[in-house]
């Protein structure tokens, strides 16, 4: 679930030179996507650049290899149509996004994991309007909602479909656990009773481009890297690491 990037690499390195982060290196710029997914991608308001874990982590891992990373935040649909274009040259995701899915290529090391939840307000059960993320399929929930005839409100992010849910604009709200928990850590509930359910270990990766200029690099060096990663995840790796790069 869950993280986006813009202008991709116009340097390339000549195959004289290496990879390990010299100061005369010529640096390749690529462009990660991610969208606001608190709090592990958070946006600011002033200056509307994303910050995070996430974005800490993936970072790392690419400085390791000299790349330039520059980041791009964006609403999920916006960020679908650039990574399909190349104009973003990876970003992260779960599988199962059929709007990403066909565009791009999984690296087999998750990122993290995620958990999916369907928040209900208690007293309007026999209501069928569903507050959520514009773009997202939720591993086939929305797909399963439809069908049972519910009606969705989609919004950009994940903070403005909470809010929606927490106006009683809706009856039920689809979203991911972390940005949901924070929302109510930090704002409080306004729905008295709530009825939750949830499914647990959700693996998002690393999906790159299959149009970006940098393809075929990017794979061969992030898949290089994935062998050095003990860790389950690569936000855990680097996370236990206090996001150093080591050599």
């Amino acid at each position: 679930m869950i993280f986006a990037l813009a202008f991709v690499s116009l340097f390339a390195m000549s195959n004289e030179q290496s990879v390990d982060n010299k100061p005369d290196a010529i640096k390749q710029r690529v462009v990660l996507g991610v969208v606001e997914f608190p709090p592990l991608v958070m946006k600011d308001t002033t200056t509307l650049k994303c910050h995070g874990d996430i974005i800490d982590a993936i970072s790392a891992l690419l400085t390791k290899f000299n790349y330039e990373v520059r980041v791009e935040c964006a609403p999920p649909a916006r960020l679908f149509e650039r990574v399909r274009t190349g104009v973003v040259d990876l970003t992260i995701n779960v599988k199962g996004t059929r709007a990403l899915d066909d565009n791009v290529i999984f690296l087999d090391k998750p990122v993290v994991f995620l958990s999916t939840l369907l928040v209900s307000n208690k007293k309007r059960l026999n209501e069928k309007s569903v507050a959520a993320v514009r773009g997202y399929d939720f591993l086939g929930m929305r797909k399963e909602l439809l069908e049972e005839g519910y009606t969705f409100f989609d919004m950009a992010n994940a903070s403005e479909t909470i809010q929606l849910f927490e106006m009683h604009r809706t009856a039920h709200l689809l979203t991911y656990e972390a940005p949901y928990m924070f929302y109510v850590a930090n704002n409080g509930s306004t729905v008295s009773e709530l009825l939750v359910s949830q499914r647990r270990n959700i693996p998002s990766f690393l999906a790159v481009s299959k149009t970006s200029d940098q393809k075929d690099s990017l794979i061969t060096n992030l898949e290089q890297a994935m062998m050095d990663i003990s860790s389950y995840s690569i936000l855990d790796f680097y996370k236990k690491n206090n996001f150093a790069i080591e050599d």
